[in-house]
């Protein structure tokens, strides 16, 4: 029993405190009633419990209001997600329909030029490029499935790409006019005059066996001759960049621009003479 006591008395602060806050609590409820009125001690008791539990429910009232605000910018920012997902699959959507629409125009250009001449091509996307020194080619997704063979010449509406070097079942290679291995018999289109057009290994042509004597010179058109039955005739194969012509020696020192940008080429035509197998 002393225990008890002795205890209640070292925490008398506490438990009047609390003795306190119980009858203002129970003077609060009162006053709900018209029938009590609250003396001077229970209003200022009243005050004390009153404004602090006033705080506490504005307090609590507005982190309700944050947690609501939270969650709809939470949905928001899901919305918004969501939204711009879509507009990047439209974007998507609408450059394949840009580059479907390009990649028509060149295939319609190219059937246009193989319509335009007699013989039978081929149309091939280009798969692939290689540059080994001063060798150049392009692979194409066409093949031995297509009736291509080694020697087809291979073309733009620009003029003369190369021609098949190997072929694979439904793949082939290409070697390029600038290739080293490369060689074209040509004339020129203002004098008719007929010489080699020879890769360089650096992008561009070396003209060879015209005379000293030929009138030559810069801007002239190379076209294909048709000569030993490789190429078909009249086909651009470059322009003349510089003509230099030396004092003494039988021939010309000439130099020509592809007329192909091959760095661009997308699609191709691989040519037949004849009928393809």
């Amino acid at each position: 029993m002393w225990k008890i006591w002795d205890f209640i008395k070292e925490r008398r602060k506490l438990f009047g405190g609390i003795v306190l806050l119980a009858w203002a609590f129970s003077l609060f409820s009162a006053g709900e009633s018209p029938r009590v009125s609250p003396g001077p001690l229970a209003k200022v008791l009243l005050a004390l419990v009153y404004y602090p539990g006033r705080t506490i429910t504005y307090t609590l009232e507005g982190l309700a209001g944050i947690g609501r605000s939270y969650f709809l910018l939470v949905g928001v920012e899901a919305e918004n997600q969501k939204l711009k997902q879509n507009l990047q699959k439209l974007e998507e959507s609408r450059f394949r329909c840009r580059e479907t629409q390009a990649e028509n125009v060149r295939l319609k250009t190219l059937m246009q030029y193989s319509q335009a001449n007699t013989y039978t091509a081929v149309p091939a996307q280009v798969i692939g490029r290689s540059q080994n020194g001063g060798y150049f080619s392009l692979t194409l997704n066409q093949g031995q499935r297509a009736g291509l063979r080694p020697g087809l010449p291979v073309a733009t509406s620009q003029g003369l790409v190369g021609r098949i070097s190997e072929v694979g079942f439904q793949e082939s290679k290409v070697i390029l006019l600038t290739d080293r291995n490369s060689a074209v018999p040509i004339l020129m289109e203002k004098n008719r005059s007929q010489g080699i057009a020879r890769g360089t290994g650096d992008g561009k042509l070396e003209i060879r066996y015209f005379s000293r004597l030929e009138d030559v010179g810069v801007g002239d058109l190379a076209l294909t001759s048709g000569m030993e039955g490789i190429y078909p005739k009249g086909i651009r194969v470059g322009q003349v960049l510089d003509v230099r012509r030396k004092n003494f020696g039988l021939f010309q020192d000439i130099w020509a621009e592809p007329s192909v940008d091959f760095s661009r080429l997308e699609e191709v035509l691989v040519i037949f003479m004849e009928e393809p197998k």
